[in-house]
């Protein structure tokens, strides 16, 4: 018997390193393995469907708004409207995707090609079109929809989209991939939308999860992100990053004049963020590995030492990254990083939400399903202000009004703008007798890793464990939103409501216990 327990266990062993192995060197047939993978669960996936048509009575946004809440900023109070969009898209979700906002339209895409034109001064849901039927791709050939820009053009009344993807193809019984950017059309009265063309496609070769783009319209051109995953490549002892043969680990820059594309920048291993801001500085966001998440200002030309300079730490070792393949090379550091990683996505330079936000970067996350207010002077980092979402953010836009508009995994539309009717909230006196236990651990405000226990503020919107405190299993595992039934079911009996719970202090009196959910209500209204 024991015998047997020892094999099952050494069996177990060899088979995780065994998948180290390939998942780190990618020997054959693991590319061939991957691509069937790929393969049957696109099987899986609907075939064609027909396209939907222009909505001949316009929705408003305001019927999908699944909840309103404010979000306790460090400067400001921050009202966010979550939408929740999923039954306007047809087919299955798949991640990624993009939104982009020109002459006051919103245009968004899901992963899988579903398009909203929504026009934010009116509210109003216009079109609901799908862009792969358009392009005539077999949906079970495409990977995902990367991203989206678009452009108001004032010469021609109307609106020019830009839309990268990956699809799958076969050569010679081998699965491979492709990059595309495709145009398209759309008049001013937002009625008819054209397929212009293929603007650009990358050669056939590895799946590229990147494909974030940046549009200059004082130059035509586009930038376009490539990610790399290939690990070395051993004819050349150089990584794909490093190699000018090659698009992986590459921004390229894409002429709209004449559709010809030049490396922009390299050694980067996952670009997911691009956004040109103020004098034109162009700023990136970077996936490390298990830390390492880099914010970048490009330079034409300029190598960002992927994977030889960084930060990152690999997910099977403790090790740090570093190759030592060339160390005869500059490489540029990043403006800053973060470790452990944010699962960083795309960001934005303020220009209108607020004048003491004005040319701050925001930056979303997946993994932390946050914002990050990133303050700059003379490119220097001076400081990080984490604001919690809760949703995995995908991208975000800004329109000239000073709203912000957030695209997530789970298809919500946020739209974020400033709380006026909070900014001269009321400070809440600490020394008040009702709460003085409760703070005694509590607070009010955001939570922070060095709190003690959650905050207070905004119980009443809020989903159970959902802020930046470090839960019990016991209220992890629970589901729902805080209201009064729960809240004094917990505060009477916090082992009952949920066992195992690290809260062992009981409020036995009832009087007092509905007098402290009366200030914590109290507290809510006046935006403290």
């Amino acid at each position: 018997m024991k015998k047997r327990i020892f094999l099952f266990g050494f069996l177990i062993l060899v088979s995780f390193l065994i998948g180290i192995f390939f998942e780190k060197e990618k020997p054959f047939p693991y590319v061939v393995l991957n691509n069937h993978a790929v393969d049957i669960y696109r099987s899986f996936q609907p075939k064609d469907m027909e396209p939907k048509q222009v909505i001949n009575d316009p929705k408003n946004l305001e019927k999908y708004l699944e909840k309103s809440y404010i979000i306790d900023s460090y400067s400001l109070p921050l009202k966010s409207s979550l939408h929740q969009l999923k039954d306007l898209f047809k087919r299955p979700l798949v991640f990624k995707g993009g939104l982009c906002i020109a002459n006051k339209i919103l245009f968004l895409t899901s992963g899988s090609g579903d398009t909203l034109i929504i026009d934010i001064n009116s509210n109003k849901i216009i079109s609901a079109l799908d862009l792969i039927k358009l392009i005539k791709i077999a949906y079970e050939d495409l990977i995902s929809i990367h991203d989206l820009e678009c452009s108001y053009n004032k010469e021609k009344e109307g609106f020019d989209l830009f839309l990268s993807l990956e699809k799958t193809v076969f050569k010679e019984g081998v699965q491979k991939y492709k990059t595309q950017i495709y145009s398209f059309s759309v008049d001013k009265d937002l009625v008819d939308i054209f397929l212009k063309g293929l603007v650009w496609e990358s050669d056939l070769g590895n799946i590229n999860t990147a494909g974030r783009l940046a549009l200059n319209r004082k130059n035509q051109n586009l930038l376009i992100s490539f990610d790399d995953r290939v690990g070395p490549i051993k004819n050349k002892g150089i990584y794909a990053s490093q190699d000018l043969s090659l698009d992986d680990g590459k921004i390229l820059s894409v002429s709209l004049k004449n559709t010809t594309s030049n490396i922009f920048t390299l050694g980067h291993r996952t670009v997911q963020g691009l956004h040109i801001g103020k004098g034109d500085t162009i700023y990136s966001t970077e996936h490390g590995e298990r830390g390492g998440d880099e914010l970048n200002i490009l330079e034409r030309n300029q190598n960002y030492g992927w994977p030889i300079n960084t930060d990152s730490i690999g997910y099977e070792t403790y090790v740090n990254n570093d190759r030592q393949i060339d160390k005869s090379k500059t490489f540029i550091e990043p403006l800053f990083y973060w470790s452990p990683s944010i699962g960083i996505s795309n960001l934005i330079e303020i220009q209108h939400f607020d004048k003491t936000w004005k040319h701050n970067l925001l930056i979303s996350s997946l993994k932390t399903m946050s914002l990050y207010r990133v303050k700059i002077d003379n490119r220097k980092v001076k400081s990080v202000e984490v604001i919690k979402i809760g949703k995995r953010i995908r991208d975000l836009q800004e329109d000239k009004k000073g709203n912000i508009f957030i695209w997530t995994d789970s298809q919500h539309l946020i739209k974020l703008e400033k709380a006026n009717n909070r900014l001269d909230r009321k400070a809440y006196d600490y020394s008040d007798a009702i709460l003085s236990q409760c703070l005694d651990c509590h607070h009010l405000g955001d939570t922070n890793i060095t709190n003690t226990a959650p905050s207070l503020s905004n119980l009443f919107s809020r989903e159970i464990a959902s802020d930046n405190f470090k839960y019990s299993s016991a209220l992890q595992n629970l589901s729902g939103y805080w209201d009064n039934k729960k809240l004094i079911n917990y505060l009477k009996a916090p082992q009952t409501f949920a066992p195992g719970t690290s809260m062992y202090y009981q409020v036995e009196d009832n009087k007092k216990l509905f007098l402290i959910i009366d200030k914590l209500k109290e507290i809510q209204e006046s935006g403290q």
